[in-house]
């Protein structure tokens, strides 16, 4: 998943981000420290776009109250009513 999520972000402009993964709150710890154990060219410059990373809602029941509370999309401005679950869908 890092390889993944940092060689598709690296060249990409955009500003802000919404990141939905079912396990964001166990993956995202330490993220920024591994990102270092890639090359140079996979680095994304943080100080350049905001990262928000969310539980899709219907994953979020089966994660502990402190990540429903943090990674829900009930709580964060402009992801309307969004579910984060399209990607599996498919």
């Amino acid at each position: 998943m890092d390889y993944l999520f940092f060689s598709t972000l690296a060249h990409n402009p955009v500003r802000q981000y919404v990141v939905s993964y079912d396990i964001a709150c166990q993956w995202t710890q330490n993220l920024w420290q591994r990102m270092a154990t890639y090359p140079q060219s996979m680095h994304i410059n943080r100080s350049q776009a905001t990262f928000t990373f969310l539980i899709p809602k219907f994953h979020l029941p089966a994660h502990r109250p402190a990540c429903q509370a943090n990674y829900s999309f009930n709580f964060v401005r402009c992801v309307g009513r969004t579910d984060g679950e399209a990607p599996e869908r498919g």
